[in-house]
């Protein structure tokens, strides 16, 4: 853009007073490119660690997942609903991510608000040692034991690592009505709508 429209430009339409723009480290963060999936549904809590289902449980047979939706830091989304993001894909740290299941004649669906000092200083870490890696995000949901959470895994780290409470809010539905939100959730009424 010439100089004299930028200097125009920002006369005519001068940003708040107090806004500043991102730092470059945090800027690249949030621009950078990830491979990763998100699995949902897939674990339980016994009261004391996040659990693989076994594929024979008649409970985790009930389970449907309908769809993941997300928002990302670098101002993409995907809110396609076709599975897309339950496969391996490249796309920018996630901010926002919304779920969709049943449980037998139950519908469910929860709203996770990621931390945006948080979550791209996670995904560089899991990717410091290898950025051509892949992730898989879990979606920890466990609406029985009413226990939530998110952690991560990947190629260079097998065994999950959960994501601190304050790393995001999280609220929860079933048919509609609240069935859970985390301790620190202060997002707007209706905010869960995008």
């Amino acid at each position: 853009m010439p100089e004299d429209v930028f200097i125009r430009l920002s006369k005519e339409y001068p940003a708040p007073q107090g806004v500043l723009l991102p730092t470059e480290t945090t800027f690249d963060n949030n621009m950078r490119q990830y491979q990763y999936r998100y699995v949902g549904l897939e674990e339980y809590f016994d009261g004391k660690v996040w659990q693989q289902y076994d594929v024979e449980d008649e409970y985790y047979d009930d389970l449907d997942l309908d769809s993941i939706e997300d928002q990302r830091f670098d101002g993409t989304h995907d809110q396609q609903r076709d599975g897309g993001l339950m496969k391996y894909h490249k796309a920018g740290c996630p901010k926002r991510i919304a779920v969709r299941w049943h449980e037998g004649n139950h519908d469910f669906s929860a709203y996770y608000w990621l931390n945006k000092d948080v979550m791209p200083q996670a995904f560089c870490s899991f990717f410091h040692k290898n950025i051509e890696g892949r992730i898989e995000i879990l979606l920890r949901i466990d609406t029985r034991a009413n226990h939530y959470g998110i952690a991560m895994k990947g190629d260079f780290i097998q065994q999950p690592q959960a994501l601190p409470a304050d790393a995001y809010q999280l609220i929860v539905f079933r048919n509609g009505l609240e069935l859970f939100r985390s301790e620190n959730y202060a997002q707007e009424d209706g905010a869960w709508n995008w």
